[in-house]
């Protein structure tokens, strides 16, 4: 993942794309049919250091697609999401919800859910997609504080059917 981040920015690529698996980059290229190959990156859980890299070489922006599971525990600071060492918190989606404008019985919902998942469906189920920009934003913010050097950094939620659930950009 380094060595492709380092392969694009000494090919003057603009613009990579960071994604955490091949679901996620496959909706991402359908997104940016026009950049080149070597922009893509799958980064897996190295979410930080992704970023890091891009901004140590140079690279002026930055997207991340990735899908609610990754993007919930990168909005909580973790920066890298492996599924052992960092659990979805749904206490931190309830209250991300609660400051959205959900109500206490959707809120109280998100913090028993089982996954990041059955959270999302709860939240298309209430029409509350200011909670998936919310999250956007909140990940976008962490990950840029990642940056040793000025970037644009936009994060996208993809559903599982490749659709944009949310979008945000520091």
């Amino acid at each position: 993942m380094i060595e492709a981040i380092d392969v694009a920015a000494a090919n003057s690529v603009q613009h990579i794309i960071l994604t955490t698996g091949g679901r996620s980059e496959k909706f991402a290229r359908r997104l940016f049919p026009d950049l080149p190959e070597m922009a893509f990156v799958e980064m897996g859980i190295f979410t930080g250091d992704s970023v890091k890299r891009a901004a140590e070489r140079g690279v002026p922006k930055v997207s991340l697609g990735a899908m609610i599971g990754k993007l919930s525990k990168i909005a909580a600071g973790k920066l890298q999401t492996h599924v052992a060492g960092n659990q979805v918190d749904c206490q931190f989606l309830a209250q991300v919800a609660k400051d959205q404008g959900a109500t206490e019985e959707l809120s109280a919902a998100i913090a028993h859910a089982n996954t990041a998942r059955h959270v999302q469906e709860l939240v298309e189920n209430a029409r509350l997609a200011a909670f998936f920009e919310q999250i956007c934003r909140l990940a976008a913010s962490n990950c840029k504080a990642q940056a040793t050097a000025k970037l644009a950094m936009e994060v996208i939620m993809f559903d599982f059917d490749g659709r944009i659930l949310g979008r945000a950009e520091t």
